[in-house]
């Protein structure tokens, strides 16, 4: 399965993978690392990624996982700093929103 990289670099078959970059990874080993990255359509299903923006936006973000938090703020280009609890990625993302 084809996953991004989210925040902190993903150590992989002998590359290292920084944050948006793409790879592809067997599933067995996406268990461990699920919220460090955001899985990613295949080409032949030509569907749109597993976190589409508009989904994300329709969601509330107190309701979202930790991987739809990063992805909401890079889509949003918000540094989440430090931040890697849920806690802290909420209060960062809400304390940028408020400042727009």
């Amino acid at each position: 399965m084809k996953v991004k990289v989210l925040d902190i670099p993903i150590r992989y078959g002998h590359n290292t993978y920084r944050m948006g970059e793409v790879f592809e990874i067997e599933e067995e080993y996406f268990r461990g690392i699920e919220e460090l990255v955001v899985p990613q359509a295949s080409e032949e299903s030509q569907e749109p990624e597993a976190f589409p923006l508009e989904q994300i936006e329709e969601k509330s973000l107190d309701k979202m996982t930790v991987a739809e938090l990063k992805e909401y703020a890079i889509q949003h280009e918000i540094d989440l700093g430090e931040a890697t609890k849920k806690d802290d990625i909420l209060a960062v993302i809400k304390g940028a929103e408020s400042d727009e």
